[in-house]
């Protein structure tokens, strides 16, 4: 092998390193990142048993008004659950 050969083998050995450094951040960056979204996830299912409860205690509420102020304040408190429960179930939707 002549010294042009060596230095070019140590170049390209260099320029692997580098790819390999490289590949290595971006694995550590994805796990990483797949912790915090699972603990994330954990996070959002823990939540979701609080929302399912809200969501049902404004249907029964809704469910046991006798007049129509009764009715139209459940409906607007069920309405807004509804899209808070909406809202959160997308959450969890792009978290998974």
């Amino acid at each position: 092998m002549n010294s042009a050969q060596v230095n070019q083998a140590y170049d390209e050995q260099y320029v692997k390193k580098g790819l390999e450094y490289v590949a290595y951040e971006n694995w550590q960056s994805g796990v990483a990142l797949l912790e915090s979204s699972a603990e994330d996830l954990a996070e959002a299912l823990d939540r979701k048993h609080d929302m399912d409860k809200q969501l049902e205690a404004a249907q029964e509420e809704l469910r046991l008004s006798t007049n129509q102020h009764e009715f139209s304040t459940a409906k607007d408190e069920l309405d807004r659950v509804e899209g808070l429960y909406e809202e959160f179930m997308n959450g969890i939707t792009s978290l998974q």
